[in-house]
């Protein structure tokens, strides 16, 4: 990319501490002025890659750029499957507590990568450079797409939504979880069954004390794209 005309400032950054609470993105952004973070478009995440395939978190990342590395990756035939995965957490979600909207891509699939991941197995021998030629192509083109299509603040309901997916999991106690940011509060409650037979835990948000069983009312009431970086 280094002879790439670009109209946005790309940064590579590589965060230390993220197994330990997300401590290096996390203080890298507390370290940035509001208006310094304000001319954050985007985040593009890698974590875990090259094993068994390229993935994009669906429950912790923004649905806008969900739906951009899709057109990306069918556009450019890569591979690409945008997967669901609890338990643990990303850099990704540094940003998106600030309204940023983010995106982590991931190379292992949920079935296999709590087998893998600081473990004995966690080794060369489960590397593989076609899946992760794949990965870079695939963050390669998705970069240039946000340099000249950028996606916009998620100013609304991100930092509340992030925050709650940081938990580690869904609730599976029976009780409710409430995490609260700003005006905006999500709340956590049980497991139960989604019409695709996958687990999901109950989900409701709040506006300035204003609750909403059904999130897409808020969009219904004029809050602009109040549900962008909501998708689980």
């Amino acid at each position: 990319m280094r002879d790439m005309e670009t109209e946005a400032t790309i940064v590579f950054v590589s965060f230390a501490r993220e197994e330990d609470g997300l401590i290096g993105s996390a203080r890298y952004l507390k370290a940035l002025s509001k208006e310094q973070r304000a001319k954050i478009d985007a985040n593009v995440n890698l974590d875990t890659l090259a094993v068994d395939g390229t993935f994009s978190w669906q429950n912790n990342s923004t649905k806008s750029l969900l739906d951009m590395v899709k057109k990306v990756a069918d556009a450019e035939k890569l591979d690409h499957k945008a997967e669901r995965l609890w338990g643990g957490d990303a850099d990704s979600s540094s940003f998106r507590r600030y309204g940023i909207a983010a995106l982590t891509l991931f190379g292992v699939t949920p079935e296999r990568i709590f087998d893998i991941v600081h473990s004995e197995n966690d080794t060369m021998a489960v590397f593989s450079m076609p899946h992760y030629k794949n990965a870079f192509l695939l963050a390669l083109a998705l970069v240039r797409t946000l340099n000249l299509t950028p996606v916009g603040p998620e100013r609304l309901m991100e930092p509340a939504l992030a925050a709650a997916q940081a938990l580690v999991g869904p609730q599976t106690s029976g009780e409710t979880t409430t995490v609260e940011s700003g005006p905006f509060s999500a709340r956590i409650g049980p497991l139960v069954t989604a019409e695709d037979g996958s687990l999901d835990p109950v989900i409701s948000v709040s506006y300035r004390g204003q609750a909403y069983a059904d999130p897409l009312a808020l969009m219904a009431e004029g809050s602009g794209k109040v549900l962008q970086g909501f998708f689980f």
